[in-house]
């Protein structure tokens, strides 16, 4: 562990980020930082605070900073990015409530993250918020997506969207938060995905909007069947059929068919040196 991560500051800075607390965030960061001017955790924090009070010229020079020490830094790089598209555009001021981790948390078949494609452009999607709450509109095959002050951001991906749209045109109900964000001057860049949820279900529909994906099969083999394929001579017990840990009837038929005939085939037999010098002599 790091000398900054033993530091008290540290853990206080990332709650306070956590809590939407920016203010109180730079301030510690910025203090972290002149004790560990080289660690980059702290500086992109730092930066990060800044971005969110709208002090661009200072992320900036933190970003700036982080590169010096790492020039393929991540964060940092998106960072900038996200600065320069900012340039020019107008934010509203950060909402610092904090985020309740509770609204991602998944129900089976109930909820999903679904990516949006068609999106708004940079100017509309900038100010947008990790657990921001967005409304989705049903319109024949597809479902908009909008945002709190009413501005068209995209629509969701084609599949779900049109999954939902028939959900939704049934009597469906759904929630739905801004799940991630990157907003880039480059289009191919920018990206938007939101956190779906179900919260009223159409009588008509039975099983659940979203696929629930399990894995039930369970792979069986016998220990004689491993003997046999490890050359060990122990005969398989096919008159009895006996198996440890599961009845042979249990077993899948493929599976019996498929051991039955791999083990029953008997190897080729080698011809007998007796029989070959009875030959050589009666010649």
């Amino acid at each position: 562990m790091s000398q900054v991560e033993l530091d008290p500051r540290n853990q206080e800075a990332i709650t306070a980020a956590l809590d939407g607390a920016w203010e109180k965030a730079a301030t510690l960061n910025a203090a972290l930082s002149e004790d560990y001017p080289d660690d980059s955790d702290v500086l992109n924090r730092l930066a990060k605070a800044y971005t969110e009070l709208g002090q661009i010229n200072k992320a900036r020079a933190s970003y700036e900073k982080v590169l010096e020490i790492d020039p393929y830094n991540p964060i940092a790089e998106r960072g900038l990015d996200r600065l320069t598209t900012l340039r020019g555009l107008k934010t509203k001021e950060t909402n610092n409530l904090p985020i309740n981790p509770e609204i991602f948390l998944e129900e089976l078949g109930k909820t999903k993250t679904v990516e949006v494609v068609d999106l708004a452009m940079p100017k509309v999607l900038v100010n947008l918020r990790v657990g921001n709450p967005i409304s989705l509109h049903e319109s024949k095959d597809e479902v908009t997506v909008i945002s709190e002050d009413g501005h068209r951001l995209g629509k969701l991906e084609e599949t779900w969207g049109k999954e939902l749209a028939q959900a939704m045109n049934l009597g469906s109900e759904f929630k739905a938060v801004v799940k991630s964000t990157q907003v880039s001057k480059d289009q191919k860049k920018t990206s938007l995905s939101v956190f779906v949820r179900e919260v009223k279900r159409a009588k008509k529909l039975v099983n659940p909007p979203f696929p629930i994906e399990t894995n039930n099969f369970t792979p069986y083999v016998r220990e004689n069947a491993l003997s046999y394929l490890k050359n060990e001579e122990q005969p398989l017990n096919e008159a009895s059929g006996e198996t440890e840990g599961a009845e042979a009837e249990d077993l899948p038929t493929v599976r019996q068919e498929s051991l039955k005939e791999s083990f029953e085939k008997k190897p080729p037999q080698q011809p007998s040196l007796v029989e070959d010098e009875e030959d050589h002599s009666s010649t």
